[in-house]
């Protein structure tokens, strides 16, 4: 199962996009409850490697449409509760006071201060509270940890698989609701989603949103490697 298809949504219009896959397999494409495009197939000869590669074109804008609220984002799940100490945080920052935006950039603010980034002290298991107890963790750690500290105050927030500008791997941030409109924030770089992001699916937590998924059959030991470019193809007109 491939996410790798940018969230069909008004500010992000895909231009030209083409998924292969390597062994050759017919590829169904879908959505999923939380609207994200699917693709799901099956390789029933014996392989030792599975690959696949998403290429496209996508035009970005910063517009941000009015939506209504499924209250699924409202709750915790396994990967988002908070813990005592979380609560202690919350505190420390303070209430929300001019509203969701402004707490949004006083808690991205907190964990820039206090949350380190290390690769491989976590893994995709790991629960928001596990990451805040050990104060460091990845894109998904900070953003598991801000959308279980936004819900515990109230504010519905989602988790945001998706590309930056760059070379590299996957992203994810975060998106909560000021009352209206899905607001995008990232807390692993402390600063407003923009039009060098691209959004590739949403869901509750990671679980619901991963770019592949899938199951194999034999002995073999799995290894995944992942590489990434997303480039300006020209200067969009203001």
């Amino acid at each position: 199962m491939l996410r790798c298809v940018p969230y069909p949504v008004e500010y992000q219009r895909v231009l030209s996009q083409r998924t292969s896959v390597i062994p050759h397999c017919t590829v169904v494409r879908s959505s999923d409850t939380f609207g994200n495009i699917v693709q799901t197939g099956y390789v029933a000869d014996s392989h030792d490697a599975f690959m696949f590669e998403s290429v496209g074109t996508i035009d970005v804008s910063k517009k941000r449409m009015p939506e209504a609220l499924n209250p699924l984002f409202k709750y915790p799940t396994m990967l988002t509760n908070t813990d005592a100490s979380m609560l202690n945080a919350i505190k420390y920052i303070g209430a929300p006071v001019n509203g969701a935006d402004e707490w949004v950039v006083r808690l991205s603010e907190y964990l820039h201060n206090n949350f380190v980034y290390e690769s491989g002290a976590t893994s995709v298991t790991t629960t928001a509270a596990q990451a805040f107890a050990l104060g460091k963790g990845v894109c998904q750690d900070y953003t598991h940890v801000a959308i279980a500290m936004c819900r515990e105050l109230g504010i519905p927030a989602r988790y945001v698989n998706g590309f930056m500008i760059g070379e590299g791997a996957t992203h994810a941030w975060l998106e909560y609701y000021d009352g209206a409109v899905w607001q995008a924030y990232d807390p692993t770089n402390n600063r407003v989603v923009d039009d060098t992001y691209i959004k590739i699916a949403h869901g509750r937590d990671f679980d619901d949103c991963s770019i592949n998924r899938g199951r194999f059959c034999g002995t073999a030991q799995q290894e995944i490697k992942v590489s990434l470019m997303v480039e300006r193809v020209r200067k969009m007109s203001q």
